[in-house]
C-alpha cells in the first residue's frame, strides 16, 4: 500500500514505525524525515494538496515562514500524489496564520521570528493570541520597535500576517472539499484528546473531534479517532511526558499505535469501518 501523509508527527512518527507489512511512505522514508513539512488546518491541507497537485509554489521569500530551512517538500523517486492509494490527513487545529492568499505554518513562523528578535516573539504570540480569541488587538502588527528599516521583507511579511480561527463550519466543509480533492482517497484523522492534571477532557479539543466524527460519518468519509488507542493503552504509556503531553506520542509506544493505525486503514480501504 503507497501513502501520502499529511498532518503532524501524531501520523508521521506513528505509520512510520509500523512493524510488518510496511507501506511505502510516499513523502517520508524514515521518522523525521518530512517534519519541517507538517500541516494543521483545513486550509493548510488544501494549499499543500494544491502543492503535490502542481498547482501551488512556494515563493522563496516565504519559505522561511512555510517550511524552515528545508528543501521543498517532494515525493519519493519517481511518483505523484496519483500513486497514494490513501491519503491520511490529519486535522487538529483551526488556527491559521495567513499572509495573503498564503497559508504559512505556525511553528515555522513562530522560528523564524524568534530567529530575528526573541523579544518581537514574546509580543507576537500575545498580539496573535489575542487575534486567535478574537479578544481585540489591532488587524496588523507593529514592527516598528524591532526593524531598523520598514522595507525588509520581514518586515513586510510579519506587519501583514492576519492570525485567525477558522470556524468549526468551515473546517467541517473543508474537509468535504479536501475529500473530493483526493478523489475520495483520503482518510482523516483527528486530534487526541485525554485528561488534564485535573482529570478533565480538553472541551476545545473534544467539539472539534466530535463534529468531525459526525460530520464524516454524515458525509460517509473514513475518519480516525486516535483517541480510541490512547484510552486503551492508556494515556500515560501511549502520550510523552507520562501522558502530561497530549500533543506527543510516547517513542516507545509509536509502533504498537502504527499498528493499530495500519489496521484502521485497512479496514476503511475494505470498507469495514
Amino acid at each position: 500500500m503507497k501513502i501520502l501523509l499529511i498532518g503532524t508527527c501524531r501520523i508521521h512518527e506513528p505509520i512510520c514505525s509500523i512493524s510488518k507489512d510496511k507501506p511505502q511512505i510516499l513523502n517520508a522514508e524514515r521518522i523525521g524525515e518530512s517534519a519541517q513539512y507538517y500541516t494543521h488546518s483545513t486550509p493548510e491541507i488544501k494549499q499543500r494538496m494544491l502543492y503535490f497537485q502542481k498547482d501551488y509554489h512556494i515563493e522563496k521569500s516565504l519559505a522561511t515562514y512555510q517550511i524552515g530551512p528545508y528543501p521543498e517538500p517532494k515525493l519519493v523517486e519517481a511518483s505523484s500524489i496519483n500513486d497514494a492509494d490513501v491519503i491520511l490527513i490529519e486535522v487538529p487545529s483551526r488556527k491559521t496564520y495567513q499572509y495573503n492568499d498564503h497559508l504559512l505554518q505556525e511553528s515555522r513562523t513562530n522560528t523564524r521570528l524568534k530567529n530575528l528578535n526573541s523579544e518581537l516573539l514574546v509580543d507576537w504570540k500575545e498580539w496573535a493570541n489575542a487575534r486567535f480569541k478574537g479578544v481585540g488587538g489591532t488587524d496588523k502588527f507593529d514592527t516598528s520597535n524591532y526593524f531598523d528599516s520598514n522595507k525588509t521583507n520581514d518586515h513586510q511579511i510579519i506587519s501583514n500576517i492576519v492570525p485567525h480561527t477558522y470556524g468549526i463550519d468551515e473546517t467541517l466543509n473543508d474537509i468535504v472539499e479536501i475529500y473530493n480533492m483526493t478523489n475520495k482517497k483520503a482518510i482523516f484523522v483527528t486530534h487526541i484528546n485525554g485528561f488534564d492534571k485535573r482529570g478533565n477532557l480538553l472541551q476545545n479539543r473534544d467539539e472539534l473531534i466530535e463534529k468531525i466524527l459526525i460530520h464524516c460519518k454524515e458525509n460517509n468519509i473514513p475518519c480516525i479517532n486516535p483517541t480510541e488507542i490512547v484510552m486503551h493503552l492508556g494515556q500515560k504509556v501511549t502520550m510523552a511526558k507520562e501522558g502530561r503531553d497530549l500533543n506527543h506520542y510516547h517513542p516507545d509506544a509509536l509502533t504498537e499505535i502504527g499498528d493499530w493505525f495500519y489496521e484502521q486503514i485497512k479496514l476503511h480501504k475494505a470498507g469495514i469501518q
